[in-house]
């Protein structure tokens, strides 16, 4: 029979219910440990419950945006889903649209129809107050564009310039109007330069380079997989490579002010898929 431990039951009686390490900034509460019964009398072992923190979720398209940021010319209230620019040029149907504030706040949605004047209309409203003044950009999503003579570089950053994000993962979604398989990336053709993931931070860092959808599946693992084609419908993959979690990578990628992270688009990709959207998804850090 084993031995009591009489020693890890006293230290493991002293932590029970006991709670740790409740963060907090601006008077909420973010990340909680709590220790709790039941005990396990042999080997001193006990329940631990850890809270996912309360900061900030975020879902960020990779975007490119090749022209000049504009500003707005009058504020823009929550609910408001028109915004008047200085200048509208460039912003057409179907713009992903970006506007930023002085204190790193950040909106994004995407445009509706045509400019009228310099006021354009928006798919989702606005939801925070951003001033006159603020930054707007035009940007694209749609990663489905043609990178074989310039390379077309999509990217994210932090969220402003006092704050950090922890990336978790990446997901994505590709449809083409042809059927998908191992050899192909997309529904056409294998790549011949490929797409590079990397990290920039003052140092560049290339974390992998996919040249077919075999490829990409064994960089996602067990998350990559085609849907079935509806009868009038698109071919489609869809996938999703994790970083947090000891059963992942078991790491977040963290992004400080100034810090990107990139996605090159080097092949011909308007001949292979329709829609090729990625999104980095993670949180904002409390610092």
């Amino acid at each position: 029979m084993k031995k009591f431990n009489w020693k890890n039951f006293l230290i493991v009686l002293l932590l029970a219910s006991f709670v740790v390490g409740a963060t907090y900034k601006d008077g909420i509460e973010y990340v909680r440990v709590i220790i709790s019964s039941p005990i396990d009398s042999e080997s001193g072992a006990v329940e631990v419950s850890i809270q996912d923190q309360h900061s900030k979720a975020l879902d960020l398209y990779f975007i490119n945006s090749t022209q000049i940021p504009t500003m707005l010319s009058l504020d823009a209230d929550p609910e408001d889903r028109t915004v008047v620019l200085v200048d509208a040029t460039g912003f057409v149907d179907g713009t992903y649209v970006g506007i930023f504030s002085g204190a790193g706040e950040f909106y994004f949605g995407t445009q509706l129809g045509a400019p009228v004047g310099n006021e354009i209309t928006l798919d989702t409203p606005i939801d925070l107050q951003f001033l006159a003044g603020s930054n707007v950009i035009a940007a694209t999503n749609n990663l489905a564009v043609d990178g074989s003579v310039t390379p077309i570089t999509f990217q994210i950053g932090s969220a402003g310039t006092d704050r950090e994000i922890d990336i978790t993962r990446i997901a994505g979604y590709m449809q083409s109007s042809t059927a998908m398989d191992d050899s192909r990336f997309g529904g056409g053709t294998a790549l011949t330069n490929g797409i590079v993931f990397r990290r920039t931070d003052g140092v560049i860092t290339n974390s992998w380079n996919v040249k077919t959808n075999a490829q990409m599946a064994l960089l996602c693992a067990s998350d990559f997989y085609y849907t079935e084609k509806a009868p009038a419908g698109f071919f489609g993959a869809r996938l999703r490579n994790s970083y947090a979690g000891p059963e992942k990578h078991g790491v977040t990628i963290r992004l400080c002010a100034g810090d990107t992270l990139e996605i090159i688009i080097q092949d011909d990709l308007t001949s292979r898929l329709v829609i090729f959207y990625l999104m980095a998804q993670g949180h904002e850090v409390i610092l």
